[in-house]
């Protein structure tokens, strides 16, 4: 295992980074990922079929729909009347309002069983293009979903029939983007992932400098030195999808931080995909297919041994990151360094031994 300072050498890295002192202090770090089979390394990305496309946006469509659900304003806390700040008046609502609201709920719950009993008959794909049709009509009152139609256009519909004075739903049509997405996505597509030694820590550090923006990049302020925590941070790594080339290396159009992290009840380990990015709103669904792509691919060079998370659902709240020397001297100190989390995961003392219990429990 080089050291740190040798690993340092040859690339040009900022000198907010390469100066650094937890560099002079802890000129070795040992990640944890070689151990359980991911040392550093890189293949060609599988391409993504119909029936990946077709799972991955029905799951993003039934995620949206709950989301309309759980937001819309409860009926039985709705007053007759409410407040119009535009004209300064109290207005009642129209007739019907309530009932309006309980059918709009029936009918989004009657889709998502449909979607996720049957994602599949809902797609059509033509020119590589996926989109998506209802597979028979589903009817709740006066409102109706039409059989072969579009399944955006009659959301949308269904939207703007409830569009009164004042709104009570969230939008109810997805982004047209979730219902497209390109075969050939993933073409000439490299996935790499890396952690240590001179590859890994250069990977680290360059996450929002080749093709990538975000609040790391360098030169952006406090959060650009939170690089620093996940070079020396023993259970970060990086998993990224590669296509094309920039200045300081291959280009990334997709990216996560892995972790390595223990349940708090269990204390069983897991992987831990953070929030992909570029993270880019409404167009949800190629994280959707990324996420797939990533988790397969970490079971894979893991032998399945260990549960794949993700970051940004509520499962990623029951686990912690150990809490190496390293990190631990840099919230000491309340160095600004400490790795960025969009999970939000806290670190916590480590179980004993862990880096002995990993190598035994993986080479069975």
């Amino acid at each position: 295992m080089r050291k740190i300072p040798e690993c340092l050498k040859g690339k040009p890295y900022p000198s907010f980074i390469s100066e650094h002192i937890i560099f002079k202090a802890y000129q070795e770090v040992e990640k944890v990922f070689p151990k359980i089979g991911l040392a550093n390394c890189k293949e060609k990305a599988p391409s993504v079929s119909k029936e990946e496309i077709t799972a991955t946006i029905a799951a993003n469509i039934v995620k949206h729909l709950r989301f309309v659900i759980r937001t819309s304003v409860s009926t039985s806390r709705v007053n007759g009347e409410y407040y119009d700040y535009v004209n300064s008046m109290y207005c009642t609502r129209p007739s019907g309002w309530r009932q309006a609201i309980l059918n709009t709920r029936k009918i989004l719950l009657s889709l998502i069983e449909k979607l996720e009993s049957n994602p599949n008959s809902f797609a059509s794909r033509k020119n590589d293009v996926v989109s998506f049709r209802l597979p028979e009509t589903i009817s709740i009152g006066n409102l109706q979903l039409g059989k072969g139609k579009d399944l955006v256009r009659e959301l949308r519909k269904l939207n703007d029939a409830l569009h009164f004075k004042t709104r009570v739903n969230a939008s109810i049509a997805p982004h047209k983007q979730l219902l497209r997405n390109k075969l050939a996505q993933t073409k000439n597509t490299k996935i790499v992932f890396s952690s240590n030694d001179k590859d890994g820590l250069w990977d680290i550090a360059t996450m929002s400098m080749r093709g990538i923006r975000s609040c790391q990049r360098w030169g952006n302020g406090n959060y650009s030195a939170c690089l620093i925590g996940s070079m020396v941070d023993p259970y970060a790594g990086i998993l990224y999808l590669a296509n094309g080339k920039t200045k300081l290396g291959s280009k990334m159009t997709k990216r996560a931080v892995v972790r390595f992290v223990i349940n708090r009840k269990t204390n069983k380990p897991a992987l831990m995909v953070e929030r992909i990015y570029p993270n880019a709103g409404h167009d949800d669904e190629t994280d959707e297919q990324t996420l797939a792509l990533f988790s397969k691919f970490l079971a894979k060079k893991t032998n399945n041994k260990f549960p794949i998370i993700y970051g940004e659902d509520n499962e990623s709240r029951s686990h912690f990151i150990p809490l190496s020397d390293q990190v631990d001297d840099l919230m000491t100190f309340q160095d600004e360094s400490v790795s960025y989390r969009d999970s939000g995961i806290n670190y916590r003392a480590a179980p004993k031994n862990l880096f002995k219990r990993i190598e035994k429990a993986y080479s069975k």
